[in-house]
């Protein structure tokens, strides 16, 4: 199981790699439901809101496009933390910190996700990703995830 969240994760860097719309949604899982926190500081799940809403091949092939039109991805660097599988290894979650800059092609603004996330893993594929912050390096960097996905809508 471990090998096999391992190829999730590969496969995930790749797609944000090649900008391949394909291949990232290979990766979600039928039934997943992608929450967001607010801001940075909304570390209490109540304060959550669900922006993608549950996963719409169609619907999410739209917004990545429309993000890759408008972004150019300038680094992605990722690092496996932890890979934890179940006692019975038909599941599991990993923690994978991440840098990843963005800059919009007309402005040049710069869009950053950094920080640690979780995944968990189901059947092989992503069924649900939590708490992943942008790091507010400087007031051209977004201040939120949430505000990272409403600039590529």
């Amino acid at each position: 199981m471990i090998q096999d969240i391992e190829a999730i994760i590969n496969r995930e860097t790749e797609a944000w790699n090649t900008q391949d719309i394909k291949l990232l949604l290979s990766i979600f899982h039928s039934d997943m439901v992608w929450v967001w926190p607010k801001n940075s500081n909304s570390h209490n799940p109540v304060d959550w809101e669900t922006p993608q809403g549950k996963f719409n091949s169609e619907r999410w092939t739209s917004i990545y496009t429309n993000m890759f039109s408008k972004f150019t991805l300038e680094q992605n660097n990722r690092k496996t933390i932890k890979i934890i599988e179940t006692q019975e290894k038909d599941g599991g979650f990993a923690v994978v910190d991440i840098d990843t800059i963005w800059k919009n092609k007309v402005t040049g603004e710069l869009m950053q996700w950094q920080g640690r996330y979780r995944f968990a893993n189901y059947r092989l594929q992503l069924f649900a990703q939590f708490k992943l912050f942008v790091s507010p390096k400087s007031s051209r960097y977004l201040s939120t995830t949430a505000d990272s996905l409403r600039l590529m809508l």
